[in-house]
């Protein structure tokens, strides 16, 4: 009797099973995300080395700046005219100038172009345009230190602040 019993339930669970779960309910469920414009810069020091008031030749260096932006996002970098800018300087056509320790001021230049022909600045017409790919875009800033200044032995420096515009 049990074993009858045992075969008729598991005759009915067997035929039963598949009409148990025979209704189907569907329901979609939406994803969503807002993506921002956004952006990031890394400047690296510009370092000329050596200057020799004395020698004709300018010295030049480079350094690179790294700037990030959202896939498709347009930004310009601009430049100021540093903490030590000459007299007449504007964001347009800034005139920079490193400080020694002894006061004295050594003046530089800083071009967007390898022809040292566009001053790099802090306006829209003087910064540099790019778009953003979602990765590091290499920007090189190209550095000139003119030849035959007056200025005593020691060490100058000055601080440029760089920012990207959105």
């Amino acid at each position: 009797m049990k074993r009858a019993f045992l075969l008729g339930m598991l005759f009915s669970s067997a035929c039963l099973s598949p009409y148990i779960f025979s209704a189907t309910e569907n329901a979609s469920m939406r994803v969503s995300v807002n993506v921002l414009a956004a952006c990031s810069i890394v400047a690296n020091e510009m370092q000329f080395g050596n200057y020799n008031p004395a020698e004709a030749d300018a010295i030049r260096n480079t350094t690179t700046i790294n700037a990030t932006c959202t896939s498709g996002t347009s930004a310009i970098i601009k430049m100021d005219d540093g903490s030590t800018e000459g007299e007449g300087s504007s964001l347009s056509a800034p005139i920079r100038r490193m400080i020694g320790s002894e006061g004295e001021y050594l003046e530089y230049a800083i071009y967007s172009d390898n022809g040292y022909s566009a001053v790099w600045g802090g306006t829209a017409e003087t910064g540099v345009a790019m778009t953003g790919t979602g990765s590091v875009i290499n920007l090189t800033a190209y550095g000139n230190v003119p030849a035959l200044q007056s200025v005593s032995a020691g060490s100058y420096s000055d601080s440029i602040q760089i920012e990207i515009n959105f």
